[in-house]
């Protein structure tokens, strides 16, 4: 038995022909891994504005991420610093707001942004570069990046019901 493991060790690992070769097999795996019929987790029918259940997943996602971001600021976890006094809540919030009001414009009523949102390779950049800048922003200014979060998920939720009630 010993002697299977080690010829499983031993064995090479396929290598491509080129560095060409790679980039075409990783770039195939992240167009199957993100192509919007094998990613989708919800309906197409609840991002629309006039959907209903769609505005109850959208206030009860940014409402338990609200939660969460608020948890997140009163028990500061790990290494997270924040000092959270009342000057510190102008800049964040009204970063928060604004952030909130142009997300809101871009997913449910600009037409020209759901076409580019629709684009595969433009959505997994533009997560890849939210998660990653999320995270140095929380290193380098955690309580500015918690607070305008926090705001902006706030924010967000009577912005989407202001539009389902415009829209129906």
């Amino acid at each position: 038995m010993s002697s299977n493991i080690l010829t499983l060790i031993e064995r090479p690992t396929y290598q491509p022909p080129s560095a060409v070769g790679a980039e075409i097999v990783v770039e195939q795996l992240l167009l199957y891994s993100v192509s919007s019929s094998y990613m989708q987790v919800f309906p197409t029918t609840l991002s629309e504005p006039d959907s209903r259940s769609g505005v109850y997943l959208y206030v009860c996602l940014y409402g338990l991420l609200s939660l969460l971001i608020g948890a997140t600021i009163y028990w500061q976890p790990g290494s997270l610093t924040l000092s959270v006094t009342p000057q510190s809540l102008v800049g964040p919030t009204t970063l928060g707001i604004s952030l909130a009001t142009a997300l809101t414009y871009g997913s449910f009523i600009s037409e020209r942004f759901q076409r580019l949102w629709a684009d595969a390779r433009i959505r997994f950049t533009g997560l890849f570069v939210l998660m990653f800048g999320v995270q140095v922003l929380l290193g380098d200014a955690p309580t500015w990046t918690a607070l305008t979060l926090l705001s902006m998920c706030l924010a967000s939720i009577p912005l989407r019901v202001g539009v389902y009630a415009h829209t129906s």
